[in-house]
């Protein structure tokens, strides 16, 4: 976008001061965003080349302090990751992935509440669905 503004900024006010050039400037790059887009969007190894892979900063509890510095983050920020996301201390973390988009994804040691209390309704239903299917008649085998 600021390349696309660039070259319509630079039709408008710069030494080419025609519309065409403008139109012409942003055609170009609108053209060859598309062109982009479509290669990545086909070839998942040229998006692995050009966006690059997550890179796991923490794995159970524990830094790893070589990605840590491959990513020029200090282990501060990566605290204030963690807490931006509810959790008080590294041990509490599973895994940090840091995403090529520059989101990280935080998985906890322990299962949330949300997910305890989803995992209880699931066994309950499923007790539900056995005392439901003692209770239906059988078949006589005659």
């Amino acid at each position: 976008m600021l390349s696309l503004s660039n070259t319509v900024q630079n039709a408008i006010i710069g030494d080419d001061n025609s519309v065409t050039g403008g139109v012409i400037g942003a055609f170009g790059l609108l053209a060859i965003n598309w062109i982009v887009v479509r290669i990545l969007f086909r070839s998942r190894k040229m998006t692995r080349i050009l966006e690059g892979r997550p890179t796991i900063l923490l794995r159970n509890g524990q830094i790893d302090k070589r990605a840590l510095e491959r990513e020029s983050l200090t282990r501060e920020e990566l605290l204030e990751v963690i807490h931006r996301q509810g959790f008080e201390h590294f041990h509490d973390v599973l895994r940090i992935e840091l995403e090529p988009n520059g989101s990280f994804y935080v998985e906890s040691m322990n299962p949330s509440a949300a997910e305890k209390y989803h995992a209880e309704v699931i066994a309950r239903l499923d007790a539900l669905a056995r005392e439901i299917q003692a209770l239906r008649p059988q078949p006589s085998g005659n």
